[in-house]
């Protein structure tokens, strides 16, 4: 840059550096400088020269990025003078030369501040020192002025010695005296101390004794209540064991009464086996008389159309036929006399089964009935345990 196109010395023409300037760019970088941030600062550089501007609020364990952050948002009350980045701060020329401004006032009020205090306590301490003095000085003037009015009041030894026992005297009363008063303090405390020690002994014994007391009460109260929840377990569990021990006897009873039932029965089963083989022999009976009826019928119709046949028999022939006709009449006759025995002795024997078989259904029946009476009676007792267990819940 040229100051003057004459090169002279000690001469500089400002429209001609402007010139230059504007022609090489620079205002225009200037310009763009400014319009930009030109100040860029690290977090850390940042906050360890401005920290004192830091507010009020500023948490102590933040880290320098925060504190920054606080610290220019309390600073300029507009965002376009600064940016925040991620490892700097971004700010305008004319935010520096502000931050500066307001740290070198920051700086000289703490300074001010400081050589106040400084000259305070300074002041102060020569204060102090100043006033030790002048009280040592009146302290030892008063001295010198009691000491010479004494010596003109005393003009003699004995003046002097009077006032030395004089003092003596009283100074030995005012020590008897303090320790008469300490020795009556002393007494009245130790009174004070016994009344206490006593009033704490007889509260001590009053509450030992009704400790003692509620022990004996509560205990026989426990023990009444003992006995009479014993008694009444002992009377619920002597009802219980009854009620179970009736309930065991029904169930017995119930159990015999059964197993006759049971026994019945297989006289039931006999009696229905007999009288299916009844069935079975009647109507063997029955069977054998149709044979037998059929066999007559055909015999006599053989007779018949033997003996109605046109022809003449001879003699002999009749004799045979006779003896035939007879041997078969006899032979007819004593197969149905057979038969007759044994049907009767069929129907005897049938008979004294049948009323075997009627006299055990008859005690079957009558075990029946008695079976019949004692369900009732054990649905009437098992009624009563359930009403029972209902109320005692």
């Amino acid at each position: 840059i040229k100051p003057n196109d004459s090169k002279d010395p000690f001469r500089f023409s400002s429209r001609r550096v402007v010139g230059q300037l504007r022609a090489c760019g620079v205002l225009e970088t200037v310009r763009i400088s400014a319009d930009g941030y030109p100040s860029r600062l690290s977090y850390a550089d940042f906050f360890t020269r401005y920290s004192i501007l830091v507010p009020n609020g500023t948490k102590d364990g933040a880290d320098s990025k925060q504190n920054s952050c606080l610290l220019l948002a309390s600073v300029f009350k507009d965002r376009e003078n600064y940016q925040l980045g991620r490892t700097k701060a971004f700010l305008r020329s004319g935010a520096v030369a502000m931050l500066e401004r307001e740290r070198t006032r920051r700086l000289e009020t703490a300074v001010v501040r400081i050589q106040a205090l400084a000259r305070g306590a300074s002041v102060r301490s020569s204060f102090r020192r100043a006033r030790f003095s002048a009280l040592r000085a009146q302290s030892h003037a008063r001295g010198i002025l009691f000491r010479r009015e004494l010596t003109q009041r005393t003009d003699t030894i004995g003046t002097q010695y009077r006032l030395l026992f004089a003092y003596r005297g009283r100074e030995t009363q005012r020590q008897i005296f303090l320790h008469s008063l300490v020795r009556f303090q002393a007494t009245v405390r130790r009174v004070l101390l016994q009344r206490e020690l006593h009033r704490r002994k007889v509260l001590e014994s009053v509450v030992i004794i009704q400790k003692h007391l509620r022990g004996y009460l509560a205990r026989d109260q426990f023990a009444r209540v003992k006995r009479g929840v014993t008694l009444l377990q002992a009377c619920v569990r002597r009802r219980a064991a009854e009620k179970r021990f009736r309930e065991m006897k029904a169930n017995r009873r119930v159990k015999r009464e059964r197993e006759s039932v049971d026994k019945n029965w297989g006289l039931e089963k006999k009696i229905f086996q007999l009288q299916r083989r009844l069935s079975a022999k009647e109507f063997e009976i029955n069977s054998y008389n149709k044979h037998t009826e059929k066999r007559r019928n055909g015999l006599e119709r053989s007779f018949s159309v033997r003996y109605t046949r046109p022809c003449v028999p001879s003699n002999e022939d009749c004799a045979s036929l006779k003896r035939e006709l007879d041997l078969e009449r006899k032979q007819r006759a004593l197969d149905y006399t057979l038969h007759r025995q044994q049907v009767e002795q069929l129907r005897l024997t049938h008979r004294r089964e049948v009323e075997e078989l009627m006299r055990e259904l008859g005690e079957l029946k009558s075990a029946r009935r008695k079976l019949s009476g004692s369900s009732m009676e054990f649905e009437i007792v098992h009624k009563e345990y359930l009403g029972h267990n209902t109320e005692r819940r």
